[in-house]
């Protein structure tokens, strides 16, 4: 690939990637596209694009592009966390325990860390809530699914 290309690929992600962080998905998917014509084998452009049809809730073609990554690099584990967290959207919770396993067994908490911190405040206020009998309103679905799972589970001692 050429420099000049390499540099749009750069841009278009980065344009997408600012249209997403203000909800405007389908927007970024064009830019996403473009950037996949000049660098099919750009695990960013996938892992941005997959975020973006998730967000539209089209988890089909999310996680196609989420498997694309697995494709060019089978040890990219943003890719299985990725797919572990609409497996669960999803209700396949048995699968996303073996996505997330896959990518714990590929050091994603290294790459997520920094997510992780914000979650797990949220996710502490969450119990607070929870054991004096109140409801906490999540900034993820993915979150709020998970403390449900937990507390189905019965994670939390009630006694």
């Amino acid at each position: 690939m050429e420099e000049r290309e390499l540099s749009q690929c750069i841009e278009l992600n980065q344009q997408a990637t600012m249209l997403m962080a203000v909800e405007k998905y389908n927007e970024a998917i064009t830019y996403l596209e473009k950037a996949k014509e000049l660098d099919p084998m750009e695990k960013e452009t996938y892992l941005n694009l997959g975020n973006a049809y998730a967000n539209l809730e089209d988890y089909e073609k999310a996680i196609d592009c989420f498997k694309k990554i697995i494709l060019i690099d089978k040890k990219e584990p943003m890719a299985y966390f990725n797919l572990g967290n609409i497996s669960f959207l999803i209700d396949e919770v048995e699968k996303g325990i073996e996505y997330y396993n896959k990518a714990i067994a590929n050091k994603v908490l290294k790459v997520i860390h920094y997510y992780l911190a914000d979650d797990f405040v949220e996710y502490i206020k969450a119990v607070g809530k929870y054991k004096n009998g109140g409801y906490y309103t999540f900034s993820s679905k993915e979150l709020e699914m998970w403390f449900n799972y937990c507390t189905e589970k019965c994670f939390f001692d009630e006694s």
